[in-house]
């Protein structure tokens, strides 16, 4: 299911980024947002120059990375991942509701003409971690593969 023309873009509110940053965090565990989402929040909707023009303001975020998402996940994805003969690395959070252990194993299955391929989870990590308080694990891991 492709973004028709005029579903180019939806609105994407800094309530709604924070909802999405810590959703994957268990109950009862201490949060794991940093304090420089403030920051990042203020620079984020600072990307989009019509971003205070409605009475929320809201970054435009492109929908073709959410309907290529739900046609991966409807089993028809946008690539054809048997094709990709660089080495991949799948960098996912242990909580990470957008990539589960399923879909990794599922990717990572498909990558068949890789040289090479690793699948690292982060302990106590979201889909986010950029913002996160495990994100040099992030940095690491990515790190450590471009190194190999």
């Amino acid at each position: 299911m492709r973004a028709r023309h005029h579903d180019r873009w939806f609105p994407l509110t800094v309530a709604e980024q924070h909802s999405r940053f810590v959703s994957d965090v268990p109950d009862g565990h201490p949060p794991v947002l940093t304090p420089q989402f403030d920051q990042w929040a203020s620079e984020w909707l600072a990307t989009d120059p019509v971003s205070g023009g409605g009475s929320t303001p809201s970054v435009r975020t492109p929908s073709g990375p959410r309907a290529d998402m739900l046609a991966a996940w409807s089993g028809d994805p946008p690539y054809e991942p048997g094709l990709i003969e660089a080495p991949t690395c799948i960098v996912r959070g242990e909580w990470d509701s957008m990539c589960t252990d399923e879909d990794a194993r599922g990717l990572f299955a498909a990558i068949t003409s890789s040289p090479l391929r690793q699948d690292v989870k982060i302990s106590e990590g979201g889909h986010l971690m950029h913002l996160e308080s495990g994100h040099r694990a992030l940095y690491r891991a990515a790190a450590g593969f471009l190194l190999v």
